[in-house]
């Protein structure tokens, strides 16, 4: 039977899925042949999704654990060793040191500001003595609060431990309950606004400096006047200055409005010296604008270095800076990978100015650290702009 006029049979149709097929499988082979000249934009494609696998998988972890913790014991007592003993029998606390009797509460806060301990127990004299009699035994409990996540978090754990506790003495008989007299240090309140801000000036100062300077560089590769620039007089150290010299500005302005913007919004201040914070940001920009001019000589069009500036700033400060992970808690390996990261270290020395009020005795070592870091990928980027013309 013939078909009704107006509509195509099945042996006519057919032809024509097989040439739409030959032209999606054309498409799909041009697509794959643009993908494969750009080696950089592949490699990203495949290793984003993995790095992301690996650091939420293995550096994100909101537990606190080896709390680093130093103990005061005046009583020296049975009863007291008891009492330590059973603290520290689990995998939350670890005992990293004592304090002899003639040390005062006030050296606790000197080895916070080291960062070498985030709690301090002391148990005073009569504490076995106290618990005895029934009248309640005492125990001070000094918390870092610089990091508002982890103190909350160790207070909670303190506080679980003391409701549990009641053991027997040295003689069999049981200890009263135990109160607990926790003193929060340089965080008394716990804002999170006042761990975080630091935390939001580092990624900002970092994703704005990098970018910035990478995109300028490899704007003039793209749109084919750097060959241009390069016939004129410009000396490549002129080239290279009026390049990071926009973003070096532009990163100051925003580190002030920042600033400014915690203050006005959130109460958040600097305690320490605005010098020391000054010296600080400088030479956490000196290593942000290298790393840009580094960017800038890997990548041909804006497209893959914004990509690469991405990866190389946002996921490395989120995650592996400390900014709301704490490092510490990170496996070793992942551990070993953050000294790589430049935030790691302007973050450091930022809490130490904003939160503790400390100065640059404090953290010279972060200083060296973003200066040597810095000297190393601008002197690479430096080399690898030389390849294409430039110097």
């Amino acid at each position: 039977m013939n078909a009704r006029r107006g509509q195509s049979t099945p042996r006519e149709r057919f032809p024509s899925q097989i040439r739409g097929m030959r032209r999606i499988r054309a498409l799909i082979r041009k697509e794959f042949r643009s993908l494969f000249r750009d080696p950089v934009s592949l490699g990203i494609l495949l290793f984003l999704p993995l790095f992301l696998l690996v650091m939420f998988g293995y550096a994100i972890s909101l537990d606190v654990t080896q709390v680093r913790t130093a103990v005061l014991d005046l009583d020296r007592s049975p009863g007291s060793r008891i009492f330590l003993s059973k603290f520290f029998s689990g995998e939350i606390f670890r005992w990293e040191m004592s304090l002899p009797p003639n040390q005062s509460r006030e050296d606790f806060e000197v080895s916070m500001q080291e960062e070498r301990i985030a709690l301090g127990v002391v148990i005073p004299r009569g504490f076995e003595r106290d618990g005895l009699r029934r009248e309640g035994a005492e125990v001070q409990f000094l918390i870092d609060g610089a990091n508002s996540n982890t103190g909350v978090a160790i207070l909670g754990y303190v506080d679980s431990f003391i409701r549990t506790y009641s053991p027997p003495n040295s003689t069999g008989k049981r200890l009263s309950r135990v109160e607990i007299r926790p003193k929060i240090l340089y965080n008394p309140e716990l804002r999170s606004s006042l761990f975080l801000i630091p935390g939001l000036v580092s990624m900002l100062l970092i994703v704005t400096a990098v970018i910035s300077t990478a995109l300028s560089i490899v704007r003039e590769k793209e749109s084919g006047t750097l060959e241009q620039l390069m016939t004129t007089p410009l000396a490549a150290r002129e080239y290279i200055l009026g390049k990071i010299i926009p973003p070096f500005i532009l990163s100051i302005g925003e580190t002030i409005l920042v600033l400014l913007a915690s203050y006005i919004l959130f109460g958040v201040r600097v305690e320490g010296s605005y010098l020391d914070l000054t010296v600080l940001i400088l030479f956490f920009l000196f290593a942000c604008l290298g790393l840009g001019l580094f960017v800038s000589s890997l990548a041909d069009s804006q497209q893959v270095a914004f990509m690469v500036a991405i990866i190389l700033t946002f996921l490395p400060s989120y995650i592996l800076s400390g900014f709301v992970f704490p490092i510490r808690n990170m496996p070793w390996i992942v551990q070993k990978v953050s000294y790589l990261v430049p935030s790691r270290y302007f973050l450091s020395g930022l809490r130490q100015v904003m939160i503790r009020g400390l100065g640059i005795p404090y953290f010279w070592e972060e200083l060296l650290a973003l200066f040597l870091f810095g000297l190393v990928v601008f002197l690479a980027g430096v080399m690898r702009l030389r390849k294409t013309g430039i110097g």
